[in-house]
């Protein structure tokens, strides 16, 4: 929800929409390396990473035409997204999710 709503409450104030944008990546990016050094899962890798993502899906929708950006909206459904779900439950179960950590770090 800070996601969302930091950048909206920026562009409320007066912010370009575009620096809103950048700002709150600005603010989740430090938050998303801490898997590569934290091992144990905290609230500072979710929080980061859905406040970057959050952002990052946003940006397409605010540049082009809604006409331009249909298959947008299932971009969460690729194939990439499938193998990835498939190959974290391949590492969880043969080894641990400190692989997974360091690597999304």
């Amino acid at each position: 929800m800070a996601g969302g709503g930091l950048p909206g409450h920026l562009m409320q104030s007066g912010w370009p929409l575009g620096r809103a944008r950048e700002f709150a990546m600005a603010m989740a990016a430090p938050f998303v390396p801490t898997a590569g050094f934290v091992v144990a899962a905290t609230w500072a890798i979710p929080f980061g990473h859905g406040m970057w993502v959050a952002n990052l899906q946003t940006i397409p929708t605010d540049l082009f035409h809604p006409s331009e950006v249909r298959g947008h909206r299932f971009s969460g459904m690729a194939l990439g997204g499938v193998l990835a779900n498939l190959g974290t439950g391949h590492v969880a179960r043969h080894f641990s999710y400190a692989p997974l950590f360091c690597w999304s770090g």
